[in-house]
């Protein structure tokens, strides 16, 4: 019933406003209607009915609809009454009745003013601001039926103050769409943009109708109304769609470079003039002066009248350009620190718990700034931004839904400023990429190594060792079977065979222990120090402030590392003493070893230790010596807790 009724008066509006213009035309008004003063009657009852239609088919009950609608309704009948009025007084005795006409006319008039204040009032949410703003809107009303009736009646003095009053109550309700824009926030704020946007146009073309004479200012007067039309609609229902803080700052900034520039033309042109006549040229030098002059200073102006109104207008957009145009200049000077990116997006958008992911084709996926693995998803909470540069995806900007203060506005500033910061970002994600693939590759190259070292101590040990061990036994057999009456030679070859054996079996024990030791793998790293200490050839002291066991790689490395400096220790240090300590500190896992011998270790100086730096960094870990001459040497080797 609803959407009935707003059809059924939308189709009367259209019919009230299509007939004042088809009259005016068949009767060859139009000059006249025009200058009439109420050439936008027929625009607003044509226009402002659909508009407010479009509005009603989403929200049939909000008031603003209604309003418009009512307001098209009544203008329509404006235009119908206008049209008769003017033909009847030019025309005299084709129609009778013009000057009742006329004075019929400021009925729909004032129902015009009365539903433009109560739009005022209670845009865009479609109630009044506050409690204390109901008197106004009951004296607005109470305004109107009294000038209806002074007019109905003939009391001029009484319509001609209701007029005044009307003019007040009209004042009052920009004052409330003002008050209403400086306390509101989200929605309502934006929607109250777009209904100053779209009236501002309207009063400025109102007044310049009224001021330019004739059929100009006929035409000026009958535009006017569709700029607020259209931005009370959007207000209402689709201002999410536009980005009125961009338009705005264009709108001002073009304004105001236009009229600048004019300036400058003037100027011009009157500083060539008198250099024309001066040195003759005439006015083609004029016009060929002035507008090159224009032709310097566009650029330039444009571009700080635009940064000005930018500034003033977009400010979370302007903010966000300032913040990426700051980090790519400082991209000049220095390498910027680890998550640097992502924190001036965050700042950007912000939203301080955005990430950032760069696309990378070779590997078909997204990776964060330390070349890890990323997931894109979007959910409730969480909203995936792309960036694109000419069609090409170099990344997204992973950030909590923009809030409709200005929070759109920033994510697109921030989109459109970032593709610069991005290549750097993914040329860096690229490299920690590769980095971390190398670094995963010599890990997987050091624990093949170490697998098939224990491969081979099983081998030594279960096989050729067992094969040994067993041949020892059956010498020492065969020798208990011979006897005291045994032939002598054999007796000695056969006690010599067996010591061999024995020697044989020690060096193939050793040589297995070398490989991986088995305390290493059964009892853990300071148990096998322990060990590789009671067989060192000087005195070792191992000293451990926790007994908890690091990763089987971790400890395999640390165990050769302290092997190697106790080797170097004995072979090239004369050392007499060392010393290890292991710890864990700040989730690092760390063994140093430490000796009294005469120093000048070098890590370069041969392929013992540099082979130990490459395992040790193989697990991401670090391997540091320190080795002063005369003064001893400290290796030390530091593994993140995995």
């Amino acid at each position: 019933m609803t959407r009935l009724a707003a059809w059924t008066l939308g189709a009367v509006s259209v019919a009230l406003g299509v007939a004042g213009i088809s009259l005016a035309v068949a009767g060859d008004d139009v000059a006249a209607v025009l200058r009439s003063g109420h050439a936008d009657a027929p625009v607003i009852a044509t226009v402002g009915a659909g508009l407010s239609l479009i509005l009603l088919q989403r929200r049939p009950r909000h008031p603003i609809g209604w309003l418009l609608l009512a307001n098209a309704v009544v203008q329509g009948a404006a235009a119908v009454m206008d049209w008769y009025a003017v033909h009847a007084t030019d025309h005299p005795g084709t129609l009778s009745g013009g000057d009742i006409a006329s004075r019929l006319l400021e009925l729909p008039l004032i129902l015009a003013a009365l539903t433009l204040v109560l739009l005022l009032l209670l845009s865009p949410e479609g109630h009044a601001l506050s409690a204390r703003w109901r008197p106004v809107m009951i004296v607005t009303i109470a305004d109107a039926a009294i000038s209806l009736a002074a007019s109905i009646v003939g009391l001029g003095p009484v319509a001609r103050v209701g007029q005044l009053v009307m003019a007040a109550c009209a004042l009052l309700g920009a004052a409330s769409l003002l008050m209403r824009f400086r306390s509101s926030r989200g929605v309502v704020r934006q929607q109250v943009k777009w209904i100053a946007f779209g009236m501002v146009p309207t009063v400025l073309l109102v007044i310049a109708g009224h001021v330019t004479p004739g059929i100009p200012g006929g035409i000026l007067a009958m535009v006017s109304p569709i700029s607020a039309y259209v931005g009370i609609t959007i207000a209402i229902r689709r201002y999410r769609l536009f980005e009125l803080d961009r338009i705005i700052s264009r709108s001002v900034a073009y304004v105001t470079l236009s009229i600048v520039l004019g300036l400058v033309f003037v100027l011009a042109a009157v500083l060539f003039g008198e250099i024309g006549g001066v040195v003759g040229g005439g006015s083609n030098l004029v016009t060929a002066g002035a507008t090159l002059t224009v032709v310097i200073f566009f650029q330039p102006l444009r571009r700080r009248l635009q940064t000005a109104a930018d500034r003033r207008f977009q400010r979370r957009s302007y903010h966000a350009t300032r913040i990426l145009q700051m980090y790519v200049e400082s991209l000049r000077d220095r390498e910027p620190q680890p998550g640097a990116l992502r924190a001036t997006l965050a700042a950007a958008i912000g939203d301080t718990t955005a990430q950032v992911a760069f696309w990378l084709p070779e590997y078909g996926g997204y990776v964060d700034e330390a070349g890890d693995d990323v997931s894109l998803s979007d959910s409730s909470d969480r909203v995936v931004t792309r960036i694109e540069r000419r069609g090409e995806e170099l990344g997204a900007i992973i950030h909590r839904p923009a809030s409709p203060e200005g929070g759109s506005d920033a994510v697109a500033a921030t989109v459109r400023a970032s593709p610069l910061a991005f290549d750097h970002g993914r040329l860096r994600a690229q490299v920690m990429r590769h980095l971390a693939e190398a670094r995963a590759s010599r890990a997987r190259i050091v624990a093949a190594g170490d697998a098939e070292r224990r491969r081979l101590e099983r081998d030594l040990h279960d096989g050729a060792q067992q094969r040994l061990v067993a041949l020892r036994l059956e010498l020492r057999m065969a020798q208990r079977g011979a006897g005291r009456g045994a032939d002598p030679v054999l007796a000695r070859t056969i006690d010599h065979a067996e010591r061999e054996l024995q020697v044989a079996v020690d060096e193939l024990r050793r040589l297995a222990h070398g490989l991986v030791p088995a305390a290493l793998t059964d009892a853990g790293l300071v148990a096998a120090l322990e060990e590789l200490a009671s067989r060192a050839a000087l005195h070792v002291t191992v000293n451990a402030d926790t007994s908890e066991r690091a990763p089987s790689g971790i400890e395999v490395a640390a165990y050769f590392v302290v092997s190697e400096a106790v080797v170097n220790a004995v072979k090239h240090a004369s050392a007499t003493d060392i010393t290890i300590d292991i710890s864990h500190r700040d989730c690092l896992f760390i063994v140093r070893i430490a000796d009294d011998g005469i120093g000048g270790a070098d890590i370069d100086a041969g392929t013992g230790i540099r082979g130990l730096v490459d395992r040790v960094e193989a697990h991401q870990g670090r391997l540091s010596l320190e080795s002063p001459v005369g003064r001893g040497t400290i290796m030390t080797a530091e593994f993140p807790c995995e």
